[in-house]
């Protein structure tokens, strides 16, 4: 590590070790640890090995939401008192204040193109889906309703947005066209969190269903984008949560409390653990296919101003 003071501003010159380059896979997957006192941004290979701490800094920093392009991760950090969504440039190291509004923002999401970022804001006073142009500028209210309306998720083509709202009285699941018309619901038995699948044909989403008389505990589950053909794919208990889908859509990371961060096959098999810390990890995110990791690697080992939080290898 090198030290540098660059017009005015101490930067950090972090060089990751070999040992810590994963060199044959193409995705990588950014979560949300805790591991650390507080919230950090850190990615990892699918598999859940080498695991690299991409934040440093005393506040929170979660959610985290790759580009398309893999070269930028959006996230959510109270570092500035309330909550925003800040970008992190992977080839320069710069990071830059995307809503800069007082009230909370949270919950982003690229638009396929990248040209974009969907959210919830309250800026109007109840949680409310927005999109906001990648450059900060533009933002416009999709859902505009007095219920609260929560985790928007793109369709591939970009015409369309799945978001979870309790309008109807129950957390469900609702898709709308981008300027915000026709919005339709699609589940009829609570559903929050959705996740669009790659080929635009399925929405994976977590609910509290009613299973022989009794409430059980938050599981998740694959449906086509209209509702119909739903299938269970964790039924061990506990809370599972936050899905995302793989670039080719043959699995779907997880948040659970049996421990930590998982991923399984769009038909409930294939379970396997990715993460094991005691700490808590949680907003898996899927990184589009980045070809060779030196690609991220050689970019993401920069010039990084220590001021906004610098690169770490993590444990």
């Amino acid at each position: 590590m090198r030290f540098h003071t660059v017009i005015g501003f101490t930067v950090l010159i972090l060089v990751l070790p070999e040992t810590a380059r994963p060199q044959t896979a193409t995705n990588l997957i950014a979560f949300t640890s805790w591991r650390d006192d507080n919230g950090e941004i850190y990615v990892m290979d699918v598999d859940g090995g080498n695991q690299v701490r991409l934040t440093n800094h005393p506040a929170s920093d979660w959610q985290p939401a790759w580009s398309r392009l893999g070269d930028k991760i959006a996230f959510v950090s109270d570092r500035d008192g309330d909550f925003e969504i800040y970008l992190m440039d992977l080839e320069d190291g710069s990071l830059s204040n995307l809503t800069g509004n007082p009230a909370s923002d949270e919950q982003p999401a690229w638009s396929p193109d990248g040209s974009k970022v969907a959210l919830r804001s309250k800026r109007d006073g109840n949680a409310e889906i927005y999109t906001i142009g990648a450059d900060g500028k533009q933002a416009v209210n999709l859902s505009n309703h007095p219920s609260s309306d929560h985790s928007p998720t793109w369709s591939p083509d970009g015409t369309r947005i799945a978001f979870a709202s309790n309008r109807d009285g129950n957390w469900e699941i609702y898709v709308v066209n981008v300027d915000g018309t026709e919005p339709v619901r699609v589940t009829n038995n609570t559903g929050t969190g959705p996740a669009w699948s790659p080929d635009g044909a399925q929405i994976a989403f977590s609910s509290e269903r009613i299973r022989d008389g009794d409430i059980v505990d938050k599981d998740l589950y694959v449906m086509n984008v209209d509702g119909t053909n739903v299938v269970t794919l964790t039924n061990e208990g506990g809370f599972n949560a936050h899905p995302s889908w793989s670039p080719d859509g043959t699995k779907i990371a997880f948040r659970s409390t049996r421990g930590e961060l998982f991923v399984v096959d769009p038909d409930g098999t294939n379970l396997v653990k990715l993460s094991d810390h005691p700490g808590g990890n949680d907003y898996p995110a899927w990184s589009p296919h980045l070809g060779d990791m030196s690609f991220f690697f050689d970019h993401v080992t920069t010039i990084l101003p220590v001021s906004w939080g610098g690169l770490k290898v993590g444990n």
